[in-house]
């Protein structure tokens, strides 16, 4: 997989990969294309975690207007019993 569609599957760019993880775009490649273990692996566990956080993040945003939608929609049901 490349880094671009590792992004990809986090609704990200490259650039916000970077940003997110804390490391480098070739520093990425080495990890996710290259399988490079990295010898810091606390820099490596820090980008994992804010890679969880941004992951669950989004999850709860989503979340959220998902509800927001549902009951606006349960809300329009009504509709049908007010004349």
């Amino acid at each position: 997989m490349t880094v671009k569609e590792y992004a990809a599957n986090f609704d990200m760019t490259v650039n916000e990969l970077c940003e997110v993880t804390g490391l480098s775009r070739q520093g990425l490649n080495d990890i996710l294309v290259g399988g490079y273990i990295s010898k810091e692996s606390q820099k490596r566990a820090k980008a994992v975690d804010n890679l969880l956080t941004y992951a669950t993040n989004a999850y709860t945003a989503a979340m959220e207007q998902a509800d927001k939608a549902y009951h606006g929609r349960l809300q329009l049901l009504q509709m049908f019993y007010h004349e």
